[in-house]
């Protein structure tokens, strides 16, 4: 039995303005790493492309080796649309798809069978409580069109503190042969 530790665990989320990538945007990308919260809001930053270059600049000091980034559809969804993206606004190249795609990726939608489950129904079977219940990924469009910017930025903030709930409760059921361990 080969037993897998990680040192540290990297939380990833993404908010868009819709599930197309050819005609919606990356808004936020927040990822979470200890008590850290990053968030890069095109709000602030006043591109897309400005806000997914510095996720990607983030992403290449993510130890390769010693840490995992966990998601919940974060292969089939978040990192897609990222990768999309990129390509659409020309930004894409081999460097920055070496850096994406030479980290360790977890993504517990897979790792529950992708079963389409959605991330509410397995924090509610595990009975995780989330902050902000009332904003779902649907509502994120609207709330940027009207410039609820605090709430995106709450809403993707309580996704990622929920994601890492879920692994540690994960963590509990699973063998490690299957969920990469980390310390606490």
């Amino acid at each position: 039995m080969i037993l897998v530790v990680i040192t540290m665990v990297v939380a990833f989320d993404i908010e868009t303005t819709g599930l197309n990538p050819l005609k919606n945007v990356v808004i936020l990308i927040g990822v979470k790493k200890g008590k850290q919260l990053i968030q890069w809001k095109i709000w602030e930053y006043g591109s897309e492309d400005e806000i997914i270059l510095e996720f990607v600049k983030y992403i290449e000091n993510v130890d390769p080796y010693d840490e995992v980034i966990i998601g919940y559809n974060a292969l089939k969804f978040d990192l897609s649309f990222i990768v999309q993206r990129l390509n659409i606004l020309g930004k894409m190249s081999t460097k920055i798809w070496g850096i994406l795609f030479n980290r360790k990726w977890l993504d517990l939608y897979q790792i529950l069978g992708n079963d389409f489950r959605s991330f509410n129904s397995w924090l509610k079977r595990l009975g995780i409580r989330r902050t902000y219940e009332d904003i779902t990924g649907k509502d994120i469009p609207f709330l940027y069109k009207l410039g609820c910017h605090d709430e995106i930025a709450k809403k993707n903030a309580d996704d990622l503190d929920t994601l890492l709930a879920l692994y540690r409760a994960l963590l509990k059921v699973f063998p490690p042969e299957i969920l990469p361990r980390h310390d606490p």
